[in-house]
């Protein structure tokens, strides 16, 4: 890893949240958090993350408003995304962007870690 790396954290549970903060911030990436779309949304409006990590059943708005808003976005084209999902039905979800890849929860840390340094 050369330069800093963004990442973008959507996730609607605070225990996994902590989770993910434990494993990046010994890499020394810029961790930005949300938990729900709306702030994720807004905070792809100012901020072009590196690696996006997406929950796709998050509480009013779903994870696939922030997968087309991705898609339409020419600023985040080059944006890995990898959406974390219980539901293994969630992989069908990364036809929607060709960097897209799918984890079934639960995480790992030795996952995200990988994710990161890949």
């Amino acid at each position: 890893m050369t330069a800093q790396q963004t990442v973008l954290v959507v996730e609607d549970d605070d225990g996994l949240r902590k989770i993910y903060r434990r494993v990046l911030e010994p890499l020394n990436v810029v961790m930005l958090q949300a938990g729900d779309a709306e702030t994720a949304l807004d905070l792809l409006s100012q901020y072009v993350p590196d690696v996006m990590f997406l929950d796709i059943l998050l509480p009013n708005t779903n994870g696939v408003a922030i997968l087309d808003y991705v898609a339409g976005d020419r600023r985040l084209r080059n944006m890995r995304v990898i959406i974390v999902s219980s539901n293994p039905e969630s992989e069908w979800y990364t036809q929607r962007l060709p960097s897209a890849r799918f984890v079934q929860k639960p995480i790992l840390p030795a996952q995200i870690r990988e994710m990161i340094l890949d």
